[in-house]
């Protein structure tokens, strides 16, 4: 698994059972290391969520005595409220840019994955035969009639909150992606779209998006109509 989507899983699950995570951070002491902080953050956190505001907090603040014992009090309330604050910041713009991030533009997380592509072909299980793939295809309601040869890895990634399935095929025009979108997406795709350095194709099969991504020069007309022909959906 490579460094981005490790990355995204922790983010997404700090506290995930998920066998590739665990595999992934055994075989490579920084991925553990590095989730092994998002979770004591997330720890923390979550312990910050359940900080206990005195129910006198307002009548302190309004009322001023003159007393030391008060003013002690009042020192000790106002610190107490600028931590709570301060946390409570910290949790919302956290929240704010991870909400912002699972439901980021479609279009720009799929250019943004494939341009690791190759990361991911370095570390996945290979090849990816026709078995192999039918068996993730199953979980998204789908299966290949037939295979295709060029097809080299079949691995689950998430777009977002979105979990997809990657199929990455090493051809002449280098490695081109197939993206099959859950059911539930509902994020808008263009037919069309591209970047400076790649460019994509919808399809949409028995009511289920498919996506196909590869670079600025890149013939996508003969993988659509394989994909077409070949890639099925129940009903």
């Amino acid at each position: 698994m490579d460094e981005l989507e490790f990355r995204r899983r922790v983010y997404a699950d700090p506290q995930t059972t998920d066998e590739a995570v665990i595999a992934a951070a055994k075989a490579d002491a920084s991925k553990q290391a590095f989730w092994n902080d998002v979770k004591s953050l997330d720890k923390k956190l979550e312990k910050a969520t359940h900080i206990a505001v005195p129910t006198d907090l307002a009548h302190r603040l309004i009322w001023q005595q003159s007393t030391k014992l008060y003013t002690r009090k009042k020192q000790k309330t106002r610190g107490l409220f600028a931590v709570a604050a301060s946390i409570a910041l910290v949790v919302g713009v956290s929240f704010t840019l991870w909400s912002q991030w699972l439901n980021a533009d479609l279009q720009s997380q799929l250019l943004t994955h494939v341009a690791h592509v190759e990361e991911e072909i370095s570390h996945a299980q290979k090849p990816a035969d026709l078995t192999h793939i039918n068996a993730r295809l199953a979980s998204f309601g789908g299966y290949l009639e037939q295979g295709i040869d060029e097809i080299e890895v079949a691995n689950y990634c998430y777009l977002g909150a979105a979990k997809t399935l990657h199929l990455i095929l090493k051809t002449a025009q280098g490695s081109l992606s197939v993206f099959v979108l859950p059911e539930h997406e509902n994020r808008v795709l263009p037919d069309q779209f591209s970047n400076a350095q790649f460019k994509g194709s919808l399809l949409n099969l028995s009511n289920r998006n498919v996506v196909l991504v590869g670079g600025q020069n890149a013939d996508l007309s003969w993988l659509e109509d394989k994909i077409e022909q070949r890639l099925k959906f129940s009903a």
